[in-house]
Parts: structure tokens; sequence; C-alpha cells
């Protein structure tokens, strides 16, 4: 049958397709379109190459010895249900299906819809009914902008499923035994789950310059089949993980080859790339359960921006007594930096991991915020942390742990008159250790966080620009040689 030209086919009756494979073909002229009436049913084998719009019922039924109804050739417009029947299968082959978005239902009714080569699904929805699914095969099928109810499986072997447009909204199983890919900015959202599974590796892969970020009821796992570096998320684009994501097991993990961020949990995963929790310019508490390892070239890319985690500054968390976590000899690094606009205060603490369970390793290289002469941070890690201090400059502080006390002045007693550092009880920066410098730890007795003090109880966070004011002020003030001249004129003036 062929639409020689525009027109539609209305009524109440049938098209009955009867013979399989190029047996039975409704066609058009390239610049004519047919469009099925709402009350018309098109059902049974063969192939549908023309432009056509639906309105009606479009049904794959066994027939004739004939399984398939085959979709190719020209753009297809689906405003209806195009249906897929149990022993049956809808085939799509180098055609676009642009679905309305409220009424635009491709149904697997017990059969199977199948995106083969470079097929295309745009808008409305997939649906499924006893035991129907939708499967992927070819080096091309695509989704863009789609809602799926339906189980999805991409077969085995040299196949690709893209997800493309702006979102996948995804409310079952899509099973990965080979390939699914993003080459859009793409917000996978919904109660599914995405499941990398395959004995010959299964890869989640995401374009250059792209985004494919996890929504918060979704989940990303991989199950137990093939060996531990079999399932991968690989870049170089990023993977934002605002969801929950899977290994098997402790042993056998979620591979990240390429860059991932977000706040979601991560359980049960390996970072072979670069980690940067949260948002681009923004900071996230990441909950982490099982194993999480970073190993070969992978780095953990920090974020401060005050002193409380999650909000104000990346940190990675857990409270799982079993978790571990494991940094495996390589190039590892940890890298921390200021967000514009932000200095700390002395004492404040930054805890980038806290676990429940263990720290296992060491990074290769460790990155912190580079700061002004006199700043220092101070690691106050432990066996189930890693954090550091800020310490500011405080001249009578000359065991430089952060605060003036008895244990500086003995320190200043015991280098009196021999000494000519400021660890040994220098505090005008003089080069000798004398009355002068006991007058400046005098003065400031009691100044500065000790570092018990600033663990157990950190300052209440506020906004990175009235901390970035207040700290400016701070560093002025220690640092300007006016103000250093001015308190040794007081110094000279008192001894007088």
């Amino acid at each position: 049958m062929k639409f020689e030209e525009t027109g539609t086919l209305d009524g109440t009756g049938e098209v009955i397709m009867n013979s399989p494979g190029l047996g039975a073909t409704i066609t058009s002229h390239a610049s004519t379109v047919g469009t099925f009436g709402p009350n018309q049913t098109i059902r049974g084998v063969g192939q549908i190459q023309g432009a056509i719009v639906n309105d009606g019922l479009i049904i794959a039924e066994p027939l004739s010895g004939g399984t398939e109804l085959l979709m190719n050739g020209y753009a297809k417009t689906n405003n209806s249900t195009i249906r897929a029947d149990a022993g049956a299968t809808i085939g799509v082959l180098g055609s676009t299906i642009t679905q309305n978005d409220t009424n635009g239902v491709l149904l697997a009714n017990g059969g199977v819809i199948h995106l083969q080569g470079s097929s295309v699904i745009h808008g409305g929805r997939l649906e499924a009914a006893s035991g129907g699914k939708l499967v992927a095969s070819g080096n091309a099928a695509r989704l863009e902008d789609v809602i799926s109810n339906a189980p999805i499986e991409v077969l085995t072997g040299n196949n690709l499923l893209n997800l493309g447009g702006t979102f996948l909204v995804n409310n079952n199983t899509i099973t990965v035994s080979s390939r699914l890919g993003v080459d859009d900015n793409v917000e996978i959202s919904g109660t599914g789950e995405i499941v990398l599974d395959s004995l010959l590796g299964a890869d989640f892969n995401i374009a250059a310059g792209f985004t494919a970020t996890l929504g918060s009821g979704h989940v990303l796992r991989r199950t137990a089949a093939g060996n531990v570096s079999s399932s991968r998320v690989n870049g170089p684009g990023t993977f934002i993980n605002n969801g929950r994501v899977e290994g098997a097991s402790v042993s056998v993990r979620m591979n990240f080859n390429g860059p991932v961020g977000g706040s979601g949990t991560m359980k049960n995963v390996n970072i072979t790339n670069i980690h940067s929790p949260g948002d681009p310019g923004g900071t996230a508490q990441v909950p982490l359960e099982g194993t999480y390892e970073i190993s070969f070239f992978g780095q953990l890319n920090l974020e401060l921006c005050g002193t409380t985690p999650g909000l104000e500054y990346d940190q990675l968390f857990s409270t799982d007594p079993a978790n571990v976590f494991m940094i495996t000899p390589g190039s590892t690094k940890l890298n921390v930096s200021f967000l514009p606009g932000y200095f700390p205060t002395n004492g404040d603490v930054f805890t980038l991991v806290d676990t429940a369970g263990t720290i296992t390793g060491n990074f290769s290289q460790i990155n912190l915020p580079p700061l002004p002469s006199g700043f220092n941070w101070l690691d106050i890690s432990t066996p189930q942390t890693i954090a550091y201090q800020f310490i500011a400059p405080l001249a009578g502080d000359f065991e430089e742990d952060g605060d003036v006390d008895g244990d500086d002045l003995n320190r200043w007693q015991a280098n009196y008159a021999t000494g000519s550092t400021h660890m040994q009880g220098d505090a005008d920066d003089d080069s000798d250790v004398d009355g002068r410098d006991f007058l400046i730890w005098q003065r400031q007795y009691g100044s500065g966080v000790p570092l018990v003090a600033a663990q157990a109880a950190v300052p209440e966070p506020s906004t990175c620009a009235l901390l970035m004011i207040s700290v400016v002020s701070f560093v002025r003030m220690r640092l300007s040689p006016k103000r250093r001249a001015f308190q040794r004129l007081k110094i000279q003036s008192f001894r007088s």
C-alpha cells in the first residue's frame, strides 16, 4: 500500500499485513505523508517504510509465519499506540519515531520493541505488559526525552543504546550487557535502575563535553558477572551521582574511569579518574558504604568554603563500621582548594574523610590550598579521619600549635639568651630570645584555638563572604609591616 499523496486513511476499519519481510509493505513518496485516522487499526507483519502519522492503533502480531512488523525508512509520528503483542516484534531500523508527549506510546504487550541500527525514539512513553520488553542492538539506537515504564535490555555484543535530549525518566530496569552511552546533557530520573551485567564487560560511556546526571531516586549498579574491572563508567564526559551507585560486593566494585561528582551514596566503588563531590562550584557530603577505593591515577578533589561538612565544604563520610576507605599505591592525589572569596580563620578544622570504618593507605600526593607566609596546615588525621586544621600565625605561639599557653613560655625559658628562631622563642623576628619576646608572649597569652578544643567545638558557620571580610582584615593586621613596627614601638615604650 502506498500513499501517493498526503492524506488520511480514516474510518473504523483495519489494514491486515500478512506477509513477513518485504512482502507486506506500506510506503509513501518522499514528499508525502500518510495519516492513519483515530479509529484505524493496522496489524500483522511486514514493514512500514513510508512517512506516516499514527493517530490510530498499529499492532505487530504473528501472521503467515512471520513475527516482525518493521518500522523503517522515512520518519514517523506516533500520536497514539504502537503495540507488540505476544510472540511478535515491533522493529525500528534506520527511522525516527517522534511521539506525542501525552498520548504517544510504544507498548510491548507480551511482545518486543526492538530498536536496531540508527533508530531513534523521541518523546512519549515506553510501556510493557504481560512480560513484554524493549531491546536494543546495533551501534546507534537512541532514546531522547522519553518516559520509560518498560524493562529495557541492551543486548550482548557490539551494541550501543545512546541517551540524548535532556532527560530520561526510567521507572523500570535498564540492563546493559554491552554499552550504554550519553551524548547530550541528560538527567536520568525516576524510580528505576541501570544494571551493568556482562561477562565480557558492560560500559556506561559519557561523551566529551557532556554530563549524565543520576537523579535522587535512581540507582546505577553492577552485578558480579565478569571480572573486577569489567563494569565501568567511562568519560571523558562527567557522571554526576545524586542517586545511588553500587558495586556487586566489596571486591567486585563499580569502576569509575571517568570524572564523577554529585552527592549521592557510593557503595563498593573504585575511582581511577577524578572524584569531585557536588556540582561544579558547590560542595557536598557524600555517603559511603562498603569499600571506597581510589587507585591508579585517581584524584579526590575537594573544595572549602566554610566549616560545615556538605554545606560549606566537601566531605566523604560513612556510618558503616564495615566501610573501608582504601587508597591503593599508584599516582593518587588529594587536591583541596578554596572556593572564590573564602579564607579560613584560626583553628578551623576540615574533616575531609570521616568513617566509622577504617582508612588504609596514603595518597601519593597531597595538595592543600597554598597559604601566606606564617600560616600553616596541621594534619590532625586519625585512623578513621583525614583532617586538617588551619593555623594562623601568633608571634607568641612558639610551639606553632595554634594557641599561646604555658608550653610556649617553657620553650621561651629553655632558649632564653641562646635561641634565634621562632620555635626557640623569638617572637619579634630579631634573631634572639630575650625579654621583648616574653612581653609579646604575655600579651598574647590565651590567644588562639587549642587543637583539642577546635576539634570538639567548631565555630558556628557563616557565609563565605563574611568569613572572607573578617579573615582579610585578620591577615592584614597580622602581616602588615606597619603593624609589626607599631608593636615593637609599644614594647620599647613599655621598657623605658
